[in-house]
């Protein structure tokens, strides 16, 4: 069953974020056909988000082959309107699933009532998010600052 609803989500998002042609429209696009496919089934979400969590070793590895899918899509769809020189200040792929794990956690907190958001204005949040993401991703040519160094965790 997990993984019918997540090739729905990846076909969904797949067809959304193609037909839109800006960093936004896409985010907003892809992030909105997720979304709104597991909202308007409460038991969709509760599988994807919570109830396959730790339920096998195999699971486990489709989960997260699962999220690096949709971590490659938000990529490859973002820089697919990226210039052949763009210069990158940070990791698209970290960067792409960090932000899909976090949309995996609030949809947790959907689910238990932790957060009380319409589909519309949590769509318009991770598109906000993803968005700001992308920009930041990106080195302006005219910063000449050298980003700061790791520090040692």
């Amino acid at each position: 069953m997990y993984l019918q609803i997540v090739t729905e989500i990846g076909t969904r998002a797949g067809e959304a974020v193609a037909a839109a042609d800006t960093i936004e429209g896409k985010a907003r696009a892809g992030l909105r056909a997720g979304w709104v496919l597991l909202t308007d089934d409460r038991r969709k979400a509760r599988v994807v988000a919570l109830e396959v969590v730790g339920v096998s070793d195999p699971l486990e590895t489709l989960r997260r082959q699962v999220r690096h899918a949709l971590a490659d899509l938000t990529v490859n769809q973002g820089l697919s309107l990226a210039a052949d020189d763009v210069e990158l200040r940070l990791d698209p792929v970290l960067t792409a699933r960090s932000l899909m794990g976090g949309v995996v956690e609030v949809l947790g907190d959907w689910i238990n009532g932790d957060v009380d958001t319409s589909a519309d204005e949590m769509v318009e949040h991770f598109t906000r998010l993803f968005t700001a993401a992308a920009y930041a991703a990106v080195a302006d040519p005219a910063d000449t600052r050298v980003p700061d160094a790791p520090h040692p965790g």
